[in-house]
C-alpha cells in the first residue's frame, strides 16, 4: 500500500526562474515536501499528496498553481508560502493535517477557490502572516484552531467555516 509507513525527510527540491515545472497524475507519499525556492515556478494537478512530513513550501519568491489535488495525512502545513511567495489552490481537498496549521502563508500571496479544510488537529485551517488573501467557495471544518486566523495583512471573500458562511 503506497499510502502507508513513514515520512522521511527526503524531499524533491526545484530552484531557479528557469520555466514552469508541471507534475499532473502523480502520487507523492512518505516524503519531506516538494520545496520550491529562488523564484520557482510549479504546476501541480490531479494529484494525491499522502502521508507526507509537510506537502508543498514555496520561499523567496517562488509560486505555484495547484488543480484538483488531495493532500491527506500531513504532518505539518500542506501548504506553505514565505518570503513574497504566490498559491493558487483550486478545486482541492485538504485532510487529516497533524500539527500545523492546513495552509501558512508568510509574507505572501493565497488565492483559493472550491476547496475543502477538513480536520486541522493541532492549528489554523488557514493562518496569515502578514499575508494577502483572496478566497472563494472555501469550506473548512473541524479545525483545532480558527478556521481562518489573520496575524497582519488581508482577506477578502467569502469561506464556510463549521456550516456558518463568513464573509471578508
Amino acid at each position: 500500500d503506497s499510502f502507508s509507513g513513514t515520512p522521511t525527510s527526503n524531499s524533491v527540491k526545484i530552484s531557479g526562474s528557469n520555466g514552469t515545472s508541471t507534475m499532473d497524475n502523480v502520487v507523492i507519499s512518505n516524503v519531506g515536501e516538494i520545496y520550491l525556492n529562488n523564484s520557482a515556478s510549479l504546476e501541480i494537478s490531479n494529484a494525491e499528496f499522502a502521508n507526507n512530513r509537510y506537502g508543498v513550501e514555496l520561499n523567496n519568491g517562488s509560486s505555484v498553481n495547484i488543480e484538483n489535488v488531495n493532500f491527506t495525512g500531513t504532518a505539518y502545513e500542506s501548504v506553505s508560502a514565505y518570503n513574497g511567495s504566490s498559491i493558487t489552490i483550486a478545486s482541492s481537498t485538504i485532510s487529516n493535517t497533524i500539527d500545523a496549521d492546513a495552509i501558512g502563508i508568510y509574507d505572501s500571496n493565497l488565492t483559493i477557490s472550491s476547496t475543502t479544510i477538513n480536520t486541522v488537529l493541532d492549528g489554523d485551517g488557514i493562518g496569515l502572516y502578514n499575508s494577502t488573501t483572496t478566497i472563494s467557495n472555501v469550506v473548512i471544518e473541524n479545525v483545532s484552531g480558527d478556521g481562518i486566523a489573520v496575524y497582519g495583512g488581508s482577506v477578502s471573500g467569502t469561506a464556510t467555516i463549521d456550516g456558518v458562511e463568513v464573509e471578508f
